[in-house]
């Protein structure tokens, strides 16, 4: 009970100071522009283009993750924020990683974990147990590799980036010769995906002929 105390801890701690250092970078923003303004002054707005310093969003690298680490690390947040929860912004900044890609687990996986549940436009919250803590951040055992697993690789990729593509495009939705140009992939593989797995995927919306977009939640 001590450990999880302290993990909690330790995670809220986390928290502050991320928000903390988003401040910062805030305050960084304000100075830049600042600088830029008077240096157009000074030098001109050719001459200031070459004074421009960098943005504070290049400061912070976004790291790529894999499944089981995110859906780890969102699920500790959440549980460290309590009943206030995050948002998808909120938890983007503080993970490291792109705002559409924590949009995009969310949409996967919020009928799949039980606990988990959203509370405000694009803001969620996590109650569960340390049994079932353990039991969702937990690394599964490491499986052989043969060749069949490569193909069902594959596939999971390919649910990702479409599901990815269509939280991107909005209401406007996404046709799937859009998708087969953006994916670099037959537009043959992304029907089929729509006629079988996407009937399957909650908020998965038809909306004109091999036009489709994902329902807002």
């Amino acid at each position: 009970m001590k450990t999880k105390n302290t993990r909690i801890a330790n995670l809220q701690e986390m928290i502050a100071l991320e928000e903390k250092r988003a401040a910062i970078f805030s305050q960084i923003t304000a100075i830049n522009e600042r600088l830029s303004a008077l240096q157009k002054e000074l030098y001109g707005a050719v001459a200031s283009r070459a004074f421009q310093p960098p943005e504070p969003k290049k400061l912070l690298k976004q790291r790529r993750k894999g499944r089981g680490q995110l859906k780890s690390e969102i699920l500790e947040f959440l549980q460290a924020a309590g009943a206030e929860g995050a948002s998808v912004k909120e938890l983007a900044a503080r993970l490291g990683v792109k705002p559409i890609n924590v949009h995009s687990w969310f949409h996967a996986n919020i009928k799949k974990i039980a606990g988990l549940k959203k509370i405000g436009a694009a803001r969620f919250t996590f109650k569960g147990s340390a049994k079932m803590m353990k039991k969702l951040t937990e690394k599964p055992a490491k499986k052989i590799k043969v060749k069949k697993g490569k193909r069902r690789a594959k596939r999971g990729l390919l649910k990702e980036q479409i599901l990815a593509a269509l939280v991107k495009a909005g209401d406007k939705g996404v046709t799937i010769q859009d998708l087969a140009t953006q994916l670099k992939t037959d537009p043959k593989k992304i029907y089929v995906w729509f006629a079988i797995t996407g009937k399957r995927i909650p908020g998965i919306i038809k909306i004109g002929r091999a036009q489709y977009k994902m329902k807002a939640f």
